[in-house]
């Protein structure tokens, strides 16, 4: 569990959102469900995603 934490804390602070806890907006498990079946959950990171169709 510490290794894990301590890779999560690396991660956070790589990607600038280290201290940004109070700020996420919790989404319950239901709508979650529903972005995944809706497909605005897939990956769309600088184009990538539009490169692999």
């Amino acid at each position: 569990m510490d290794a894990l934490r301590e890779l999560c804390r690396e991660r956070f602070e790589q990607f600038g959102t280290a201290g940004h806890a109070s700020t996420i907006k919790v989404i319950p498990l239901a709508e979650m469900a529903r972005r995944y079946r809706s497909g605005s959950l897939d990956p769309h990171i600088g184009g990538m995603a539009d490169a692999a169709e």
